[in-house]
């Protein structure tokens, strides 16, 4: 598959380290070990038009959220790895590995950013606007649009809070809050546009 703008990940999903790499138009899973591809999952893309810049995120219980901007829904996925007799696979057996959409909606549509996960909530950047949402279910709890928007910019989790760098080069705290936005500081640190 062609190559996104998103970086691939290490992680373990089924108890099998492997290698997350989100493609143009596909999640691919590779043997960390080897390099072997063990599973796909269709992504929507196209590096020329609605390209993918977020990486997947492991969210525990073998499942992976993805996101993107471009208008396509986030993602929530369940990775399953089986024996070919159907049963759970062994070491030894030979795998089958299957990957199914729990729910897909247009929230948390990333566009060059990531999000990040606190107490069974998501939260990143929607387009341009700070949103948040439920990770069992995809509802969101809340969206917010300031002034200045945040744009395409970049965030991290830090303890319970949410430090936002926004593509005007402003740096905002924000609770991780999942009630509501709540934003608790913010500095001009940066002087023109920034997509780091």
């Amino acid at each position: 598959h062609r190559a996104s703008y998103a970086s691939p990940i290490l992680a373990e999903i089924a108890g099998v380290r492997q290698i997350l790499a989100v493609n143009e138009n596909f999640l691919t899973a590779h043997d960390a070990a080897t390099g072997e591809v063990l599973w796909e999952h269709p992504w929507d893309g196209d590096s020329n038009g609605n390209a993918s810049a977020s990486q997947p995120v492991p969210v525990g219980g073998d499942r992976i959220f993805l996101s993107k901007g471009y208008g396509i829904q986030s993602q929530l996925i369940q990775v399953t790895r089986t024996s070919t007799n159907g049963e759970e696979a062994g070491t030894d057996d030979a795998e089958k590995w299957s990957a199914e959409i729990i729910w897909s909606k247009p929230v948390l549509r990333t566009k060059f950013g990531n999000v990040v996960l606190r107490d069974g909530v998501v939260y990143g950047i929607d387009d341009i606007d700070m949103d948040c949402a439920d990770l069992e279910t995809g509802k969101r709890n809340w969206k917010k649009r300031r002034r200045p928007e945040l744009g395409h910019g970049q965030i991290i989790l830090v303890g319970d809070k949410i430090l936002a760098l926004s593509e005007s080069g402003e740096l905002v705290l924000i609770a991780a809050d999942a009630k509501k936005y709540r934003e608790l500081a913010k500095l001009q640190a940066i002087e023109g546009v920034t997509w780091n």
